[in-house]
């Protein structure tokens, strides 16, 4: 049975709007933009020239404010969502080739940072006093620095977590003060060696902030203090093993997972934790039949589902599948080209295509049309709704 009803029950952040969908895109003639899309007639109503590449998008807690990074131009700019105008334009990094790859705003919104994937560093935006640090990212090894590619927050923790690659070993997480900017490293172990995907969000944060989860070939679970991360006290979990992204659930801490490409299952942990002690915990552990191919994972605002896009291996096509985190049901929506998603409320699920939007009315279970973008020669990089926890 369809959880979903045709109303949302959610309590909407502004009190003056509801979010839309954004949809930032390229042209093959070289600029850029983003396409607001009014899900109550998917239709586009604006669109917002962004320069040459938009590369990375989110919005603020409060969804005031829409952040888009320019992979080509190097800058962050904000963008006000009442009128859609720029209130901030900087330039990130700190060479001429930052390759800024992702972008987060803590909860309080008092702080954004950008992942500069080629300048070993995060970009840190005071929201309020507009000015900006660029903080190196190092391992444990000297001389050694890491290349962050997704951030991972939540609310009532001290920390922004960055995911890294590392050029000379095992891949790593770093740990940001949010209050004061300081960066620590989280190493593991020389016989640990943890590789992330680099194109997935491998972190999640259980709700009670004290533990960190890292997915990979290797799943690893670190203890967080609350006056600083601590590095020594982490410990490897095999059934994480060959994980590649996944969230908890606040509202019941559940934990799922997708899996390497050629698997076809989904694990799913209730109440994962790791202690002071290096004593791992659940209550529960299954597995979800899913598909091979699996892609992008992302959580409806009042976590009754999920939705995990399916890449085509071997299946004639792609597609997206809804899971109910009620009861586990599942639905597939066969699509040919499939790249990013995002959830609309609870009402809608969008998917792109190479030059469209497809949107999913989750209440009725029906695809609706699909919206066309600007015409052929464009492409769909990104969508986001409404605020998230981890940088997509």
């Amino acid at each position: 049975m369809n959880e979903f009803q045709a109303k949302s029950s959610r309590n909407i952040r502004s009190l003056n709007t509801y979010p839309y969908v954004y949809a930032s895109y390229v042209t093959d003639s070289g600029t850029g933009a983003v396409a607001v899309i009014d899900p109550l007639q998917d239709k586009i109503i604006y669109r917002i020239p962004t320069g040459y590449s938009p590369s990375a998008m989110c919005t603020d807690y409060y969804s005031e404010n829409l952040f888009v990074t320019d992979d080509r131009s190097n800058f962050l700019t904000v963008y006000s969502l009442d009128d859609y105008k720029p209130v901030l334009n900087r330039r990130v990094g700190t060479s001429s080739a930052p390759k800024p790859v992702a972008v987060t705003v803590e909860p309080t919104s008092k702080k954004a940072y950008v992942a500069n994937y080629g300048d070993h560093c995060v970009t840190i935006i005071d929201l309020n006093t507009k000015r900006i640090k660029n903080v190196p990212i190092v391992t444990l090894q000297p001389g050694v620095q890491g290349r962050p590619f997704a951030f991972t927050v939540t609310e009532n923790s001290p920390f922004v977590y960055v995911a890294c690659k590392n050029d000379h070993g095992s891949d790593f997480v770093a740990a940001i003060g949010v209050e004061d900017d300081k960066v620590y490293s989280l190493d593991f172990e020389d016989d640990i060696t943890i590789t992330f995907d680099g194109t997935r969000n491998p972190l999640t944060i259980h709700p009670d902030t004290h533990t960190l989860v890292s997915l990979g070939n290797v799943g690893i679970l670190n203890y967080i203090r609350e006056d600083r991360p601590v590095g020594e006290v982490y410990d490897t979990i095999s059934l994480l093993d060959n994980t590649v992204s996944g969230f908890y659930l606040h509202h019941n801490k559940m934990l799922f997972c997708t899996t390497r490409r050629d698997k076809d299952y989904l694990k799913v942990f209730k109440n994962l934790e790791i202690d002071a002690d290096r004593n791992i915990t659940y209550e529960n552990f299954f597995e979800v039949p899913s598909y091979k191919g699996q892609d992008k994972i992302r959580l409806a605002t009042s976590e009754k589902a999920i939705a995990v896009t399916i890449q085509p291996t071997d299946l004639p096509s792609g597609g997206l599948q809804i899971i109910y985190t009620g009861n586990m049901q599942s639905q597939f929506y066969p699509l040919y080209a499939v790249g990013d998603m995002t959830f609309w409320e609870d009402q809608k699920a969008y998917v792109a295509a190479n030059n469209s939007v497809r949107p999913i009315d989750l209440g009725t279970g029906q695809m609706k049309p699909a919206i066309p973008i600007g015409g052929t020669n464009i492409t769909v990089r990104n969508l986001i709704s409404d605020y998230s926890y981890q940088s997509s």
